[in-house]
């Protein structure tokens, strides 16, 4: 497919597709294969190296944490992804309860994580699902309407 409608999901998970002639083969359905034991997919075991205790490499570890989001904003964007793409905001009234909720919260969070839940309602603009295409639109609509988000906007710039 080129272009069209995007499909919001959670629960991508890439893998192979099964065919009748891999069933053919094998007696036992797939989910019930015992794991491959196979050397090449075993991790082998490593020591401690002297490389991994610089300094330098401490600093990169302690930058890496610093970038990491907080366990309850994550938390708290979760939700708030499983809520926007919820059942029932076909109807007016739960879309504006929701976009409100939406923008309450986002005025709390940190700028970082208000961008990452703009850029999901940005894509949730271009769902295959008509009533996610709405509460998007109104989202953003509400969001221009902010103060907040100008201020970030002008952050942003400057920097």
């Amino acid at each position: 497919k080129r272009g069209g409608r995007k499909s919001i999901s959670f629960s991508f998970t890439p893998g192979k597709a099964t065919t009748k002639q891999n069933q053919a083969h094998s007696p036992l359905p797939t989910l019930l294969q015992p794991p491959s034991l196979k050397k090449s997919i075993t991790p082998k075991r490593t020591r401690f190296s002297p490389s991994t205790r610089s300094p330098a490499n401490q600093q990169l570890k302690y930058h890496l944490l610093q970038q990491q989001q907080h366990p309850i904003l994550t938390l708290l964007i979760g939700m708030l992804h499983k809520l926007f793409t919820s059942k029932g905001l076909e109807r007016a009234e739960s879309r504006s309860r929701v976009c409100s909720l939406g923008i309450l919260c986002l005025e709390h969070f940190p700028s970082r994580e208000r961008g990452q839940l703009l850029r999901f309602v940005s894509n949730m603009c271009q769902s295959k699902v008509s009533s996610h295409r709405l509460l998007g639109v109104e989202l953003i609509g509400e969001v221009l309407c902010q103060a907040w988000f100008w201020k970030d906007e002008r952050n942003c710039q400057l920097k």
